[in-house]
């Protein structure tokens, strides 16, 4: 076992046995991987993109089938040539009393289903919070094994955990004069005052404008563009449009104004009930326009480009202004097929405001299961082979 170094892309990680597989996977995703099943597309005998579908909360056999459909469907559109995956499940779930790995119903399901379709993995393992196990091996040797072979796997491939970002969406470092200003910019323009204002008819458009900035070559953050951010996304209004032009396009939210009316859009609220709360008029439901939005490469390409900036504001700003920002970053991670750096931004969210509706609605997003694309990392550290 050893690791070929190559100048001028990533290194090449050698794995002879399912353990050192395992002991490799983190480097190819880009972080330690929880609660999944991945899946990585192999091109002869090296590794090539990877794709991540959280487990399922419910254990029932109808969830279970969806789930198997959902990764046959994502390896028919993967263009693989080989046609034999490597498939990990990945948990926090420990082995029964007797031996049984978690999720093994699944797995066996899985490996059928695959198998019944001309799919045939190389790799079909479950590493639990107590052990692992290789579903393929001989029924003679298929029992749970030690974390320890792993991590020694780990030592022998030269793999060093400290390469690895422990959290790849954590926020940049605060810039002490940058900072400064914004927080003098935000004080001017005052958290909690009522925004949009009532009479502008041009708030949306100064929204969208943010976003286009943010995506122009050569944007350099400055401390207006950091609280003007700050300010909108703090609001129903402005992170709705924010996001759905993030996620879509423009021409959205003019169909939304066709739709609902400038009115409405100007009254956006989380959800219905919170807008039957206001008392009278239409109002557009964030919740309801966005909780069936599906991810697709496009997006998670777009979002991936602009997420840098968007931390990078966030970290510049006063810690009472950054709940409505962190929410709406979660929001965007979750879209890109990173539910674990999703919860730890929405979660640092959650400590700066509890009780924040934006927050609250980013946390009611992380209930749902997002439709997995491939390219969980689009440049990953290594390759195994």
């Amino acid at each position: 076992m050893h690791t070929d170094p190559t100048p001028e892309g990533p290194q090449i990680t050698r794995c002879r046995t399912t353990a050192d597989f395992l002991a490799a996977l983190p480097w190819l995703v880009g972080e330690v991987p929880r609660n999944c099943l991945l899946i990585v597309d192999f091109a002869r005998s090296r590794a090539g993109v990877a794709a991540r579908i959280p487990l399922p909360r419910e254990h029932t056999p109808g969830v279970a089938t969806a789930l198997v459909e959902s990764v046959l469907s994502l390896l028919e559109r993967s263009g693989s040539i080989d046609r034999e995956p490597a498939v990990v499940i990945v948990t926090d779930q420990r082995f029964g009393l007797r031996g049984e790995a978690p999720f093994r119903t699944l797995a066996d399901q899985l490996l059928r289903r695959l198998r019944r379709s001309g799919w045939f993995p190389r790799e079909l393992a479950c590493m639990a919070a107590d052990g692992w196990i290789g579903f393929l091996e001989r029924s003679d040797a298929r029992a749970m094994r030690p974390l320890s072979q792993i991590e020694a796997s780990r030592a022998a491939l030269g793999l060093d955990p400290a390469e690895l970002p422990s959290d790849p969406g954590a926020l940049p470092v605060c810039r002490p004069d940058l900072a400064a200003e914004v927080t003098a910019r935000c004080a001017e323009l005052g958290l909690g005052a009522p925004w949009p204002p009532a009479a502008s008819e041009t708030w949306a458009d100064e929204t969208i404008e943010l976003l286009e900035a943010a995506e122009a070559p050569g944007f350099a953050t400055t401390a207006e563009w950091c609280a003007r951010f700050a300010q909108a996304v703090s609001t129903p209004q402005g992170w709705f449009v924010f996001a759905m032009v993030a996620v879509s396009d423009r021409v959205l939210i003019d169909s939304v104004v066709h739709t609902y009316g400038a009115s409405a859009l100007a009254a956006t609220c989380v959800d219905r009930t919170s807008a039957a709360g206001r008392g009278g008029g239409e109002a557009v439901s964030i919740w309801n326009l966005l909780s069936d939005i599906v991810s697709t490469p496009r997006m998670r390409t777009r979002l991936r480009a602009v997420l840098p900036i968007l931390s990078d504001a966030t970290s510049q700003l006063p810690a009472e202004w950054r709940a409505g920002p962190l929410s709406l970053i979660g929001w965007f991670w979750w879209l890109c097929g990173m539910p674990s750096v999703a919860e730890r931004r929405i979660d640092e969210a959650l400590e700066l405001d509890p009780e924040h509706a934006l927050v609250r609605l980013a946390q009611r997003f992380l209930t749902l299961d997002p439709v997995a694309e491939w390219a969980v990392r689009s440049r990953p550290s290594r390759i195994a082979a």
